[in-house]
């Protein structure tokens, strides 16, 4: 799924927007990156919000 959107950093904060192109479906998330790797908790959240096929744990199937 292509989705599209833009992220930035100001002063030890960390956010983006990021949504399919009809705006449908839309993410948005703002985080502290003084205590967290921020590009992978957004790339975890972009994962379970456009493709929680690919984010579940595998034994989520039973």
């Amino acid at each position: 799924m292509t989705v599209w959107g833009m992220g930035g950093a100001f002063h030890g904060s960390f956010c983006y927007t990021y949504g399919t192109r009809d705006g449908l479906h839309i993410v948005s998330q703002s985080i502290n990156a003084d205590w967290n790797n921020p590009i992978g908790v957004f790339t975890e959240v972009l994962r379970a919000e456009f493709a929680p096929e690919e984010s579940a744990p595998a034994d989520s199937a039973r």
